[in-house]
C-alpha cells in the first residue's frame, strides 16, 4: 500500500510582529488556518475550508491581524478577500474570474495591493463590512506577482540575474521545472546563515520553491514546504507536516527550539483539541 502523502504546509510571516499564519492542506481538498505566536510559542486554530486556498497570492499584514487571500469554492467560483486570521470570514471580498491572480500583498504597513485591475470609477471590493485600517489599491492580475512582491518586501534579495527557463514534464497534468533560478537569499544580520530559496516550477503540488540553508542541511533540505525568517530573527520552517522554529541561539548549534505536529489533524478538528486531548 502507497502511504499517504504528508500536509503540504505553507508559512506567512508578520514583517513587523511575531505571528504567523499556517496554511496547512490534507487531505487535498481541505485547507486549515492557524496563527502561531512565535514569541510565546502558541498556536491557535481556526477556519477549516474546503476548496482550494491559493498560497502564492495570501499575505499577512505587517502587524499580523489581518490577511488577504485568493479562494476557489467547490463549485469553482472564486474570490479576493480580507479577513482576521485565524479565521477565514471576510470583512472585505470581491468576486473574481478565473484562477489566475486574485488574492494580494502588503506594499507597506498601510497599503493592501489588491490582484485585480480597476477600470475608472469601478470599485475595488463589491462587500465591506466595516472599514477598513489600510488603504487598498488595485495592481494587475499576474502569476507569482504577489509571492515575489512579498518576498522581496520581506528582505530576500535576488542572488543572481538568471531567471531560469520552463521545460514542461511529459505527463498528462500541466507540470513544468524552472531550470536555471539564481533565486534568492535572506540574511537578517551578519550572524544569521543565508538562508536560500529558487523557484524549482509548477510541479506536482502546483508553484514550487526549494530551501537551503548555508552550513545547515540536517535543518533545511528539498523536503520543505517552505522556510524563513520572522520578525523575530527565528527561523521558522515546515516539513513532512511539522512546523518548527529555531530561535538564534539554537540556530547556530542547528538545533529546532519548538515543533508542533500537524500531521494528524482531520478536517474540522482544532489544535486546541487535540493538544488538550494528548495532555489528559
Amino acid at each position: 500500500m502507497t502511504p499517504a502523502k504528508p500536509a503540504r504546509i505553507h508559512l506567512l510571516p508578520a514583517k513587523e510582529s511575531p505571528r504567523v499564519v499556517v496554511i496547512r492542506r490534507k487531505p487535498s481538498k481541505w485547507f486549515h488556518i492557524l496563527l502561531w505566536d512565535t514569541e510565546r510559542d502558541e498556536l491557535a486554530s481556526g477556519s477549516w475550508f474546503n476548496g482550494k486556498l491559493y498560497w502564492e497570492n495570501c499575505d499577512l499584514s505587517f502587524d499580523g491581524h489581518w490577511m488577504a487571500y485568493f479562494a476557489m469554492g467547490a463549485r469553482a467560483q472564486t474570490w479576493t478577500a480580507v479577513c482576521r486570521p485565524p479565521w477565514l470570514k471576510a470583512v472585505a471580498e470581491i468576486e473574481c474570474h478565473g484562477a489566475n491572480g486574485g488574492g494580494g500583498y502588503w506594499r507597506d504597513a498601510g497599503t493592501l495591493m489588491v490582484n485585480r485591475w480597476c477600470g475608472e470609477g469601478e470599485r475595488l471590493w463589491s462587500i465591506v463590512a466595516e472599514p477598513l485600517p489600510f488603504r487598498c489599491e488595485p495592481s494587475p492580475r499576474e502569476v507569482l506577482a504577489a509571492c515575489v512582491a512579498r518576498l522581496e518586501r520581506d528582505g530576500w534579495k535576488r542572488a543572481g540575474p538568471n531567471l531560469g527557463e520552463d521545460r514542461r514534464r511529459p505527463s498528462k497534468k500541466y507540470m513544468g521545472d524552472r531550470v536555471g533560478d539564481d533565486g534568492w537569499t535572506f540574511q537578517p544580520t551578519p550572524v544569521h546563515p543565508v538562508l536560500r530559496t529558487r523557484y524549482a516550477g509548477y510541479l506536482e503540488h502546483g508553484h514550487t520553491f526549494r530551501f537551503s540553508l548555508d552550513g545547515h542541511p540536517e535543518l533545511i533540505d528539498n523536503q520543505v514546504d517552505w522556510a524563513c525568517y520572522d520578525a523575530l530573527g527565528a527561523l521558522v520552517f515546515s516539513r513532512l507536516g511539522v512546523i518548527a522554529r529555531c530561535a538564534r541561539p539554537d540556530l547556530i548549534e542547528g538545533r529546532v527550539t519548538r515543533s508542533f505536529d500537524l500531521e494528524p489533524l482531520e478536517p474540522g478538528q482544532l489544535w486546541q483539541d487535540r493538544a488538550d486531548a494528548s495532555q489528559a
